[in-house]
Order: C-alpha cells, then structure tokens, then sequence
C-alpha cells in the first residue's frame, strides 16, 4: 500500500503515462480516419493509405517498426513528447486499435561461431562459422560494433540458399539501368512490376534468412563494392579459391558498360565485352555484416 508522498508520485506517474498513452492514441485514431477517406475519396491501396497517414501524421513514430503483419494488421513504436515508448496495432479497415506501453523483447543468443576467439578479440584474417556456413573476417569497424565477412564460396541459386563450392553462375541483369561507370549500383531498384532489376539482391536477400533460421540473429547481408575490395588482400576476396562472383559497382572500361566481378584467384575484373552483365558469367556470394 502506498501512503503520503509516495502515493502522491505514484499517482502523478500513472497520470502521465495515460496522458501519453491518450495522446498517442488521438494522434493514431485521427491519422486512420484520414486514411480511410483516401482511400474512399481516391481510390487508393487501403494498407498504403493508413501507412502514409501514419507516418504523416504521428508525431515520433518509428519508421523501422512501421510494419504490416500480413494484410490486415499494422504494428509500429510511437515515442510521445514525454519520451516514452509506446507499441500500437491498427486492424486495416480499422477495428480497435490498441496502444500499450513498449516493451523491449530480449534477443536470443546468436549462434556465430568465432572458434577460440570471441566476437570481440576476432581480427582480419580470422575464421568465423554460422552453422554449415565458413566466413572470412575481411573487416572490423574501429569501435569493434561492425564485423564484416565473406563466405568461402558462392551460394546456391536457391530459395534457401547456402554456401557450395559447385554452385551455378547467373547474369548480373537484362540490361545496364544504372547510366555511370564506375559507381555503386543500386542493388533494391526494382521494376514497376516490384521485381529487382537486377538478378541478384532475391538471393542475397534469401541468404540472410537461411542465416536467420541457422540462429544468427544479427546478421545482415548485401553485395559486396569494388571500392572496399580495392587495395585489400586477394585472399580475402575469395577465400574458398573457388568461383567468380559478382559485386556491385559499374566497371570502368572506356568503351562499354559492365559490371566488376572477383575471379576464383580474388582478382577483381570488370569484363571488357559490351553486356557483360546480361550472361551467366558469375554466381552470388554475399558479405554478412555482424552488428554487436
């Protein structure tokens, strides 16, 4: 039981918190109504129009959580003037929406892999496993946060990917939509259709969830750029001595447009014959970037 001071200050905290609470509440159950008389007044997505009602319209969402689970059901964190943290859900049409306090669900331990060393003592150079799959430390962030890996051989051209030393070769893309050489290609450009406009990002995209399912929980994937293979050891590149690969920068050649790719030795070429990119000419091999 709470008496005197302290359950005057109880009372003042729990005040506070249904103040934030009602607020966000408000804030959220004004911006669906606005997204539902767009989307009878224009015609459009239903789930796209509540989305950007939301974002346009509660202060201190979080971008990041902003989620549809399924078809029917949006989730996200709102931060109120307060600074508190509150989780919501939006049935879409709208039903009842629900605001609760956030709650900040405890990561499960990551199964890497870092043989005798730990995630904090591992260098460049070293070995690192997720499961069946072998990775090269090829980089680590000065503050140690951001280790950066590449897998000993390509990934197969699957649903559920995984490392092979056997693995086949795909074309980088039908056609050059980037227009520079030399630059970092955009690898989540997609087409109308909301396909990629290049063949690879699908799988390096599914190789991180084979990852997720093999317990790494904070493992992210993406292609690797000429300009941080530049300079770095050969060995590094390509530490399976074993199938080209491609990365994700527009080559330089003078007279046609082409894509960089890391051969079986770790030497990194742009091919010097106009489209490239267009023949199964390299597999998919993509770096795991560990954030501690």
């Amino acid at each position: 039981m709470l008496s005197g001071n302290n359950g005057i200050l109880q009372k003042t905290t729990d005040a506070k918190i249904e103040t934030g609470k009602g607020e966000v509440y408000e804030q959220i159950s004004l911006a669906t109504a606005s997204g539902e008389m767009e989307y009878y007044s224009k015609g459009t997505n239903r789930l796209t129009s509540y989305k950007n009602a939301l974002l346009n319209g509660v202060d201190g969402i979080d971008i990041d959580n902003l989620t549809d689970n399924g078809s029917n059901l949006i989730t996200g964190t709102v931060t109120a003037k307060s600074g508190k943290q509150y989780d919501f859900s939006v049935p879409v049409p709208v039903t009842d929406i629900i605001v609760a306090e956030h709650t900040e669900q405890e990561r499960p331990e990551s199964t890497i892999d870092y043989g005798e060393k730990t995630a904090e003592t591992v260098i460049v150079g070293d070995d690192i496993t997720i499961g069946t799959e072998k990775f090269k430390v090829i980089k680590k962030s000065e503050d140690g946060k951001l280790i950066t890996a590449m897998p000993y051989y390509n990934i197969t051209l699957a649903d559920t990917p995984i490392q092979s030393s056997s693995s086949g070769k795909i074309a980088f893309s039908s056609d050059s939509y980037w227009t520079e050489k030399g630059v970092d290609i955009n690898m989540t450009e997609k087409n109308a259709d909301g396909t990629y406009k290049n063949r690879i990002q699908q799988y390096v995209e599914a190789y991180q969830r084979t990852l997720e399912e093999l317990g790494a929980n904070n493992v992210t994937t993406r292609i690797a750029i000429y300009s941080e293979l530049d300079g770095m050891n050969s060995s590094l590149h390509n530490p399976g001595q074993a199938g080209a690969f491609w990365l994700g920068t527009s080559g330089l050649d003078s007279a046609v447009m082409s894509v960089y790719r890391v051969d079986a030795t770790g030497n990194c070429w742009s091919a010097s014959y106009t489209k490239c990119y267009t023949s199964n000419y390299a597999g998919v091999r993509p770096l795991i970037e560990i954030t501690l």
